[in-house]
This record gives C-alpha cells, structure tokens and sequence, in this order.
C-alpha cells in the first residue's frame, strides 16, 4: 500500500515535470511561461500544494512557485550532480516547522543529448501519510492485539 501511494505521488511529480520541461521559453529565459503561471495563479484550480522550480545548470533557480508555504527547501549539490548526468532524481525532504514530507523530482531538460535546465516538482506527502495512519488504525480495530 504504502508503495503503491509513493508511486501515484512520484508518477503525478513526473507528469508536471514532463509537461513544463515542454516548453522552450522554460529553459532559455530560466522563467515560467504565462501558460503555466496562469494555471497556478488561477484559483479555480486546487493544487493539493506543489513546487515548481526552474534551475540553470549551476543549481541557481530561476524561477519559483511554490503554493506549500515551504521555506528553505535546499538545493543538494549530488541532486544537481545527477540531473547533469541526465538521470531524475526523486527525494523526500524534511523541512523545519513543516509537519509532512516533501516528495521533490529532480528533471534534467535534455535537448540534442545536453541538459539546458533541471526543473523541480514537488508535493506535500500529506495525503500518503495520513492514508497510511488511517490504513494502521483500521487494522488496529479490526485485528486487536491478544
């Protein structure tokens, strides 16, 4: 179970990524594209809190939104190591008077076999926490301890 709610997080994380590593203005200008600031501006559209990141090839961002509310999410240098080697990088962080888990995917933008960028999405792991503290009461009731 447990598994299987990481997956469906880490699979939501790479479809952002996938969509916003789409555009060309995103790695040229290192700034988000009116399209994207848009959909997350618009308040119609309920986000369950996500990060988007766009970081040179330095680790320096770009841009950033981030409707979590979470400061001093770090940018590890081995993360930026691996995004330049073109492989993704998935890793929860544990952010300081922040009560869940961060789940963050690193993703190198590649064109003609180089990275021009690395975007970073991320969400809370709210959702896959409290699932899973529901999931061990309802086996606490239903299977008491002898």
């Amino acid at each position: 179970m447990r598994q299987e709610l990481y997956s469906s997080v880490d699979n939501k994380l790479l479809s952002l990524a996938e969509i916003s590593s789409d555009s060309p203005f995103l790695m040229y200008n290192q700034a988000l594209p009116p399209k994207i600031k848009e959909l997350y501006n618009n308040p119609n559209i309920k986000h369950s809190g996500s990060i988007l990141r766009i970081l040179d090839t330095s680790g320096n961002i770009g841009s950033n939104l981030n409707d979590l509310n979470v400061k001093n999410l770090p940018v590890k240098r081995e993360t930026i190591e691996k995004a330049l080697k073109g492989i993704m990088v998935f890793e929860n962080y544990y952010i300081k008077n922040y009560k869940y888990p961060v789940r963050v995917l690193t993703y190198p933008v590649i064109s003609d076999g180089y990275v021009l960028g690395i975007i970073q999405v991320g969400t809370s792991l709210e959702f896959v926490i409290e699932s899973l503290k529901k999931l061990l009461v309802i086996l606490g009731v239903s299977f008491p301890v002898l």
